[in-house]
This record gives structure tokens, C-alpha cells and sequence, in this order.
């Protein structure tokens, strides 16, 4: 290595946003989290896993346009089928949780650059909808708990309802983030 690569390397850090570097301990603390609950539900020592994910959380954070963040991801995800593969547990909301905010902030860094600093109107509204997520998460490991153990045949009408349920709430979000784009526009 060279004196001259590193100095560049080293004006790159300094150039780097306060921003990023909240960006950045976030994508950390949610993959170690992830991380944590897949081994204390499935009853591992948290550990030499945690040490790679955390590892490979920071090259992702390091290089957000890599694939490097899809390691992460799929070895919190062994780490869980490993340990258990109870969907009823509800470690596993923790877990989605932690890999779903680790991929929203990988992804947003993924299309700035380090030195941007993002709209404050833009992280609310980001936050807005990673929370409704996090709740739809949650609600949703909820009806799966509590319906589980009940034994009721099919209902095809039933299914039917939730099907276009589910089809009426994509075109609404459709359309509400629409005229929010139409709103942001000059």
C-alpha cells in the first residue's frame, strides 16, 4: 500500500457524514440484534456467529453496494433455522425486525453518497413506513400464534375476502404514494 492511496482513503473518512456514521452503528446494532435473538431463542451460546455477523454487517456498511449485506442476512437466517423453527416464537418478530431495518438502512446507503446527509422529511417519512411494517410484523405473528392450534377446515369465501383484502390495501398504498410523489415535486 502506498502513501497516496491511504491519504485518499483517509480524505474519504473525513469526508464521511455524521449521518452516515448513525447509519452506519444502526445497520450494526440491528444485524447484532437479529443475530442475538436467533441464538438465545434457539438456546445457543451468542457468540462466534455474532462475531462474523457483526464483521460482515460492517463490510456491508462499509461497501452498501456490494452483496456483502445478503451474507448477513441468510446467516441470521441459518442461525434461526438452526436453532429453532418455531414461527410461534416471538423472538421471531425480533428477528425480522432486526434484518428488515439492516437491509432499509444498507439499502438507503446503497444510493447516497457518504458525504450526503439525507432529508430529515425523508428519514421520517422512511421511519413512518419501516414502523408500519415492524406492526404489520407483528400483527400478522400474532394471528399465526393465536390460530395455530385451531383446527377449522377451508373456507374458500374466506380466503377470497383476505385475498382481495390484500389486493385493496396495495392499491391504496399504491395510490397514496402517488400523490405523495406528486406533492414532493417542484
Amino acid at each position: 500500500m502506498n502513501v497516496d492511496q491511504l491519504q485518499r482513503w483517509l480524505d474519504q473518512l473525513a469526508m464521511v457524514s455524521a449521518q452516515r456514521w448513525t447509519f452506519i452503528a444502526l445497520a450494526l446494532v440491528s444485524a447484532a440484534a437479529a443475530s442475538v435473538a436467533a441464538a438465545l431463542v434457539g438456546g445457543d451460546p451468542v457468540g462466534f456467529v455474532l462475531v462474523v455477523v457483526v464483521g460482515l454487517a460492517l463490510a456491508a456498511a462499509i461497501r452498501p453496494d456490494s452483496h456483502i449485506a445478503l451474507f448477513v442476512e441468510t446467516l441470521v437466517v441459518w442461525q434461526w433455522l438452526a436453532g429453532t423453527d418455531d414461527v410461534t416464537n416471538p423472538g421471531v418478530v425480533v428477528v425480522a425486525a432486526g434484518l428488515f431495518v439492516f437491509h432499509t438502512v444498507i439499502a438507503l446507503m446503497a444510493v447516497t453518497p457518504s458525504s450526503a446527509v439525507v432529508d430529515g422529511m425523508l428519514v421520517v417519512r422512511w421511519l413512518r413506513r419501516c414502523g408500519y411494517v415492524v406492526i404489520a410484523t407483528g400483527t400478522m405473528w400474532l394471528v399465526v400464534a393465536v390460530m395455530v392450534d385451531r383446527r377449522s377446515p377451508g373456507n374458500a369465501w374466506l380466503h377470497s375476502l383476505a385475498l382481495l383484502t390484500l389486493a385493496a390495501f396495495a392499491l391504496a398504498i399504491r395510490a397514496l404514494s402517488a400523490s405523495a410523489g406528486e406533492r414532493i415535486r417542484p
